[in-house]
């Protein structure tokens, strides 16, 4: 486990990880009252509970997910005067890996 700055691209967090999941758990509740509010009940279906545990799961692997392409294919560097991440080069920084790796940035890249 690496301890990262705020807003470098790829960092998973406690916070986020179950932010992303209650996220799904509401997304997944609104669609269960929407039904229990509009379906009519002559009409024979399955359960509609289960959606709130998939829609759940299904925002923890977004943001999982999201973490990853974020660690991998997204550039951040760190203003080494400001100490800030940016998503931009500029002459004065080191880019930024989630992977816990800092390379210096050379004048050609």
């Amino acid at each position: 486990m690496f301890l990262l700055l705020l807003g470098t691209n790829g960092g998973v967090s406690v916070a986020g990880t179950l932010s992303s999941a209650l996220g799904g758990c509401i997304v997944g509740l609104a669609y269960y009252i929407v039904i229990l509010v509009c379906a009519r009940e002559d009409v024979n279906s399955p359960a509609q509970w289960p959606i709130i545990i998939v829609t759940m799961l299904m925002g923890l692997l977004g943001s999982l997910i999201d973490s990853l392409l974020g660690a991998t294919l997204q550039y951040s560097g760190i203003n080494t005067a400001h100490r800030t991440v940016v998503a931009v080069v500029i002459i004065i920084m080191r880019r930024l890996l989630a992977t816990g790796c800092i390379d210096t940035l050379r004048g050609s890249e």
